[in-house]
């Protein structure tokens, strides 16, 4: 947990703000998984920190909805590219993806539950990423 909480510090994804007026602030949540190896071991465990956006309502909290997603097609040619081309396909992760990108509205949501700043207890933090 503190390594996602540092990470989120690092990459100034928000800041601590007083309660807003309109009050629209999105809960907060711990999710936590075991990692295992091929072999079926746990090998690390792993805490990722999330927002509730399910319980978010429609032109209250959000206008538009989509998503960047892969296709179809863009996935058979790359396929299509390392076989004709004897490539070795490689996977890899990139850690803390979505600390990259920048908010278009505004969002509020409740501190991380066992990282409140005392003092500010009833403070909210608005999301920059």
């Amino acid at each position: 947990m503190n390594l996602e909480f540092d990470s989120l510090t690092n990459y100034n994804t928000g800041e601590l703000v007083p309660y807003p007026k309109d009050g629209k602030v999105i809960g907060v949540m711990w999710r936590l998984a075991k990692k295992c190896n091929k072999y079926g071991e746990v090998y690390r465990y792993k805490a990722r920190w999330v927002v509730l956006g399910n319980h978010q309502e429609h032109m209250l909290h959000y206008f538009n909805t989509w998503a960047s997603v892969g296709h179809n097609e863009n996935f058979r040619v790359m396929v299509s590219l390392v076989t004709n081309s004897n490539y070795i396909p490689y996977q890899f992760d990139i850690t803390t993806a979505f600390l990259h990108g920048d908010m278009d509205n505004t969002v509020y949501v409740k501190q991380v539950k066992g990282y409140e700043v005392s003092g500010k207890e009833s403070w909210v933090r608005k999301l920059n990423k």
